[in-house]
């Protein structure tokens, strides 16, 4: 009986520092989910349509520069709400071409384009608009020889 009674004030210091490393990760941890928490709420502030500001102007860009070869002209003057300022895509990204912005490679130097394009479609005019796909063969990343997609009629 004398051995247990020495291991018992042991004991109770165990346990006590064992309860104070389990209060200590247990506050650590809520003081992790409460950050969390409030970076996700700042973030959602920035959402425009679901989409975060940056991500809309770059699935803008990206869809622009790989259907026309150019940003659209809206670029710089079109506004996004980023907690309640009013910001360009150009503004956003700091960007002014589908180049600079990293949505197209720039033209391969001496690079002759090659344009073939689909038969204007629809076959009968009915909306006063022709439209066809132009694709240059030789992918030279530059727009300059490019035949138009878009006809009136």
């Amino acid at each position: 009986m004398g051995g247990n009674a020495q291991n018992e004030p042991n004991t109770g210091k165990k346990r006590n520092k064992t309860h104070l490393i389990i209060g200590v990760v247990a506050i650590a941890i809520v003081c992790f989910v409460l950050l969390f928490i409030l970076l996700e709420i700042s973030r959602v502030s920035y959402k425009v349509g679901g989409q975060y500001p940056m991500d809309t102007c770059t699935t803008i860009g990206r869809s622009f520069c790989n259907g026309t070869g150019s940003l659209p002209l809206e670029w710089g003057t079109d506004t996004v709400d980023v907690e309640g300022n009013q910001k360009s895509c150009q503004d956003i990204l700091g960007c002014v071409d589908c180049i600079s912005c990293g949505f197209s490679d720039p033209p391969k130097p001496g690079c002759i384009e090659t344009w073939r394009c689909s038969d204007w479609f629809p076959e009968t005019c009915r909306t006063g608009i022709l439209k066809r796909v132009c694709i240059d063969f030789s992918d030279c990343g530059s727009t300059q020889a490019k035949p138009p997609e878009i006809a009136t009629c």
